[in-house]
């Protein structure tokens, strides 16, 4: 799925924000007249995204229609691979679950914790 077919499923799926880490998506992509906003994170390290969960929160919580706002998550998260996640799940606030990338230690699956979306861990 290209990422204009990806935001306008988003769109139609009712989703208001669409955070990714593709730093790219700004100049790939027209906003205008869009109902759903980007909010992009620096860096896609769970480690470090946990740490800035407040700023991505605020982003969140801050976002337009057709906005794009930038997260910077500073600090590198040395050592690690693609073999250190595993897929998971994560369930929006309305109940829709999205696949997703997980620490390989984590055993429960993200739930949307608030309006904004972040996920946290629930049993």
């Amino acid at each position: 799925m290209r990422n204009g077919e990806l935001l306008d499923a988003a769109e139609r799926a009712g989703f208001g924000v669409f955070v990714t880490t593709d730093r790219n998506l700004r100049y790939q992509q027209n906003l205008a007249g869009r109902k759903i906003a980007i909010v992009v994170l620096s860096k896609g390290r769970w480690k470090l995204i946990r740490a800035r969960q407040s700023e991505i929160a605020a982003a969140i919580d801050s976002a337009q229609p057709g906005s794009f706002t930038e997260v910077e998550i500073p600090g590198t998260y040395a050592g690690a691979s693609l073999s250190d996640f595993k897929i998971g799940t994560m369930v929006s606030a309305t109940g829709v679950a999205m696949p997703c990338f997980l620490p390989r230690r984590a055993t429960t699956p993200l739930r949307a914790s608030h309006s904004s979306g972040l996920p946290s861990r629930r049993s």
